[in-house]
């Protein structure tokens, strides 16, 4: 097996118009984002199983409702529940539940669209795939509201 070493020096790219000589995977982190430390480029995936999960295990009420919130989301970003039902299904207090979606709020992290009704900021979380768009289209109507 080559090591990164001899690898550059077998593959490298040479530019036809100035004759420059570049490491193969220099060009590959720049084009696919790869090294973020200098160019602060690529994307980033969360599981949404995974990070409730994460959430949850500082056993905290407040990263409980934030859980249950990413969990029952839909494709559109939609989170269909009542501060009753989110005490119920979190276990956490009154209190909690109101703070906890007032500062969701106030941060531009969700909005309230109805009774019950809140859309998630698609920074935060989007589903890929076809309905990407939908939780962006969805989100910037509210905006203009």
């Amino acid at each position: 097996m080559k090591t990164r070493s001899q690898f550059e020096e077998k593959y490298c790219l040479v530019d036809k118009e100035t004759g420059e000589v570049h490491a193969v995977e220099d060009k590959i982190e720049e084009y696919v984002g790869l090294n973020a430390s200098k160019q602060n480029k690529g994307f980033e995936i969360t599981y949404p199983d995974m990070m409730c999960k994460y959430l949850n295990a500082a056993e905290s009420p407040r990263t409980k409702v934030l859980s249950y919130l990413i969990k029952i989301k839909n494709g559109s970003n939609m989170i269909s529940a009542t501060q009753k039902e989110i005490i119920k299904n979190t276990g956490a207090s009154s209190n909690t539940v109101a703070f906890v979606m007032k500062k969701l709020q106030d941060l531009d992290l969700i909005k309230r669209i109805g009774h019950g009704r809140y859309l998630m900021n698609p920074e935060v979380s989007v589903r890929g795939g076809g309905t990407r768009w939908m939780a962006k289209d969805a989100w910037n109507k509210v905006l203009k509201k």
